[in-house]
């Protein structure tokens, strides 16, 4: 977390439990943060979705997949995740050998869909213990939102 203050100074804005409202004419998006579930386990839906309509479109910014059942429940539209890394270890065709089993597997890499919750999990750049990919290129992403 100290990494927090320093690219907070450098303008990038985090959302530890917290919201934004993003508007364009009469539509609205309400950007949505939770703190890492994994590490400080923190994370507060509750916190970070005070004064937000319960109409309004959600996308979520959460540190890993894993949330995607209490997103479901509180009405989240869309979840973007990191954290898995993508499996970094992959079978050619990118079947995910081993991974902390925090999430279900088809969560662990690109988009899904989990019930009515649409997601993506971001491969990202880094590696988590092992300094290794095999089969699990990085990735950045760039989303564009459409209105449906």
């Amino acid at each position: 977390m100290a990494k927090v203050p320093a690219m907070e100074a450098a303008g990038i804005r985090f959302l530890l439990n917290e919201n934004v409202v993003l508007r364009r004419g009469d539509a609205e998006l309400y950007l949505i943060g939770i703190d890492d579930p994994n590490f400080y386990k923190t994370h507060s839906f509750e916190r970070a979705l005070r004064g937000v309509p319960v109409q309004a479109t959600k996308v979520l910014l959460s540190h890993s997949p894993q949330t995607h059942a209490l997103a479901a429940e509180h009405g989240i539209d869309f979840l973007m995740a990191g954290h898995t890394h993508g499996g970094q270890i992959c079978m050619p065709g990118g079947h995910i050998l081993m991974h902390d089993g925090s999430s279900p597997r088809h969560l662990l890499a690109g988009a899904w869909t989990e019930g009515t919750l649409q997601g993506y999990t971001s491969r990202g750049t880094g590696a988590s213990g092992l300094p290794a990919r095999i089969n699990c290129p990085s990735e950045v992403t760039l989303h564009t939102l459409r209105c449906g």
